[in-house]
């Protein structure tokens, strides 16, 4: 798969100056599309994406025009740090759609878990269960990419169980579930 992107618009209007969509293309929702996109493909058959592009080009870089990263580098950032994590195990994300979840556990024993939501709905929050689980609260640690936060702590979630359930902002968000062990 070779040069791969997000818009929510119709490619072909790209570069007529009918689609100026930077904010989105390289805002929170281009960065849980690349995660979205890199999640799905770990159980498929496909052997190497090549996204467009790493570089400080203006619609579709990882930085802007100055260096500096925006939220599709935190996007990567994310799955970067995923794939530190390669003993996989499942995650099954509880009545929520437009919802892909990663999980794996290190040689050290410590798990992470990446979901990212590219879709609003209805729920405010998203549950996910991990089975064969007893969840210590003191040994979880959430980190969100948001419109406001490039993988930042947050408080906003609960457990009890093999049951997490995370505070979701409005619009796409991308969440780190750190599981020591």
């Amino acid at each position: 798969m070779n040069e791969w992107h997000y818009t929510s618009g119709e490619w072909i209007l790209i570069g007529s100056g009918a689609s100026e969509k930077t904010g989105e293309w390289n805002g929170i929702d281009g960065a849980a599309y690349l995660c979205a996109v890199l999640c799905g493909w770990q159980d498929s058959p496909l052997d190497m994406g090549h996204y467009y592009t790493s570089s400080t080009m203006t619609h579709f870089g990882l930085f802007d025009r100055y260096g500096l990263p925006n939220k599709c580098y935190y996007g990567m950032k994310c799955f970067a740090t995923m794939s530190h994590y390669s003993k996989r195990f499942a995650v099954d994300v509880v009545a929520t759609d437009h919802v892909w979840a990663l999980g794996g556990t290190n040689e050290t024993g410590d798990s992470l878990i990446m979901l990212s939501c590219c879709k609003e709905h209805e729920n405010s929050q998203i549950t996910i269960q991990i089975k064969n689980a007893n969840l210590d609260p003191a040994k979880i640690k959430v980190l969100c990419l948001d419109a406001a936060k490039n993988i930042e702590s947050t408080d906003k979630f609960t457990m009890s169980g093999e049951v997490i359930k995370l505070g979701k902002p409005p619009g796409a968000v991308v969440f780190l579930i750190e599981l020591a062990h």
